[in-house]
Order: structure tokens, then C-alpha cells, then sequence
């Protein structure tokens, strides 16, 4: 089976129904569980509804005891982000691989082969984070060994066999619970405190970050849009289009909360930003090179995916 399992609340239902969409049409035959946080029966029943004209399977898990107000949440974060170390006690027991995906996320190519990886006694794999200053300092508030990687893990297959046999949801929820001045990216950081020694890496076409990586060497089959900037508030992030393509196919079409002038606006000032710090940078001006770097790498990102776009249509 391709299980294919998310968290959300009723603020997130159309993002799950835009990443649902984009997985059934990408993956054909993928069974999708629902783990609904918070969720009003009238959204369920329309997501049900949704499901059903377009032959997707589509499973709501009963989640009534599952408690998670003792979890820190907080900035882009709800309590919803933390059901997914939970998943393995609430889908079902014959179930033992799944692919967690977070709601911020659109597939664009066949999954299948992701779910043949053979896990062995691993319970997780997921892509790596990019080594940086703040990954690095992560990795020392956590504990977490140089050798190994801080990993995303808003992409991620789960071997479930490991996971109940070890324990492993109650282990990472008393981490949580006992070391929340840790959790500066909350259920991530207690994830790959306890297992980001055993996971095993993914490619990075499995959680491509538009905001983190150029499109250069990567055919991307996951675009997760992880940034403050979500493609549904504003128009800067590259290949928010996508987003917002798969979303009008969904009940809840996308309509921009800001009037045209304004979205121009925001749009001219952002460029006109970043264009004069690529100016600075050709002129020598050192401390505006990364700057201007990721603006051209959007671009030229954001170039790429609209080609994409153009060639599934």
C-alpha cells in the first residue's frame, strides 16, 4: 500500500486538500489517512466529499483521546504539528510503512519507488537539513553527534514496525515534554533528537525547499514550502504558483486576501530590495553576496518550476 498520512486543524484543511490533490494525481492508487486536530465534522465531511469525486481513498483516523495541549507550539505552529509522532498508534495495525507528509507541500512526480526503500531496522528517512550555523547549534542543543545529520522531517517515510516496537512516539513526546527550551522548531527538533543517528537520508527531489536550494542538479518530486513565507500569503516564494494551481482544484479555490495594487506593490518593493543588493555584490560590496545570491537562485528556481508546471499541464 502507499499510505500517505497528515495532521491538520481547520485552518490548514485546504492546504491538506491542495497537497491531497497533487499526491493523487502525481501518485496514482495512494491511500491517504487523515489525522484530524481540532477539525469541525463539517469539514471532515467536506474533505470526505472531495475525496470521493475525484476516486481518491481517503481514511479519517479517530483521534478524540489524543491529547497534545501539554506541547509547546507557537509562531507558524500548532498543536496539530505534533500528531505525527503519534501516527504509529493511531493508523492502522497491518499498516507498516507510511510517508508523512506536512500540509505546506505539493507532489509533483510519482512517489512509488520511495515506498519499495527498504528501511531494514531504520525507523525513519527523511532528507537532510543544509549544514549551516543554525542547523550546527541545533545539533549541540539537542546532543545530537557531528557524524550525524539534522533532518526535515515535514517529508518522511516511517517504518511503523520500528516505531511501536521501540516506542518511539512516547520516547520523542517525553524529550518533548521534559526539554522544551530546547525545541526551537518544536516536533522537529524532538524527532531527530532521538533519531537523527538512525535515519536514513533521502535525496534532496524528496523535500526540495525553494527558499533553501537552486533547482540546479535537482528534478524535484516534492516542493515543501517550510519558510515563514507560505505560498498562500504572499507571492515572493518561489513556485508559490504551483500551490495555488493544485489549490484551484479543490473546494476552497484561492483567493488573494490583498487587493491586486497591493500584491504589485509588496512585489516591486521586494525586487527593487534584492535587485540593488545584487548590484552592491557585483560592485564588491562582500556582505551582500549571499544576498544576492539567493535572490538569483529564486529566480532562476522559480524559472524552472513554472517550466514544470507548463509541462504537466
Amino acid at each position: 500500500m502507499k499510505a500517505i498520512c497528515a495532521a491538520c486543524d481547520d485552518n490548514f484543511v485546504p492546504h491538506f486538500a491542495t497537497m491531497m490533490i497533487s499526491t493523487h494525481l502525481a501518485t496514482p492508487g495512494s491511500t491517504f489517512f487523515l489525522a484530524p486536530i481540532n477539525m469541525s465534522s463539517g469539514n471532515i465531511e467536506q474533505l470526505q466529499s472531495f475525496a470521493s469525486k475525484m476516486s481518491a481513498d481517503l481514511r479519517v483516523l479517530d483521534t478524540g483521546n489524543l491529547d497534545l495541549s501539554r506541547f509547546i507550539v507557537g509562531g507558524i505552529w500548532s498543536s496539530a504539528t505534533w500528531a505525527r509522532i503519534f501516527m504509529p498508534q493511531l493508523l492502522p495495525a497491518e499498516l507498516d510503512k507510511v510517508l508523512y507528509l506536512d500540509c505546506d507541500i505539493v507532489v509533483l512526480k510519482d512517489l512509488s519507488r520511495l515506498f519499495e526503500l527498504e528501511m531494514g531496522g531504520h525507523a525513519i528517512a527523511a532528507t537532510p537539513e543544509p549544514v549551516t550555523e543554525g542547523v550546527l547549534e541545533r545539533k549541540r542543543v539537542l546532543g545530537i553527534p557531528d557524524d550525524a545529520a539534522f533532518f526535515n522531517s515535514g517529508s518522511s517515510l516511517m517504518n511503523l514496525v520500528e516505531w511501536r516496537k521501540r516506542g518511539l512516539g512516547k520516547r520523542i513526546a517525553d524529550f518533548a515534554l521534559a526539554h522544551p527550551e530546547k525545541l526551537a522548531l518544536v516536533d522537529m527538533c524532538a524527532i531527530n533528537a532521538i533519531l537523527a543517528v538512525e535515519a536514513i537520508p533521502l535525496g534532496v527531489e524528496y523535500n526540495f525547499q525553494p527558499q533553501i536550494y537552486a533547482m540546479d542538479g535537482f528534478d524535484p518530486a516534492i516542493i515543501h514550502f517550510s519558510a515563514k513565507q507560505k505560498p498562500w500569503k504572499n507571492r515572493v516564494p518561489a513556485g508559490g504558483y504551483l500551490y495555488r494551481h493544485f489549490r484551484n482544484l479543490t473546494p476552497w479555490p484561492f483567493r488573494w486576501e490583498e487587493s491586486r495594487s497591493t500584491r504589485i506593490r509588496h512585489s516591486i518593493d521586494h525586487h527593487r530590495k534584492f535587485l540593488r543588493r545584487t548590484l552592491l555584490a557585483l560592485l564588491g560590496m562582500k556582505h551582500h553576496r549571499q544576498y544576492a545570491k539567493r535572490y538569483l537562485d529564486a529566480l532562476h528556481t522559480d524559472f524552472r518550476l513554472r517550466r514544470m508546471l507548463r509541462e504537466m499541464q
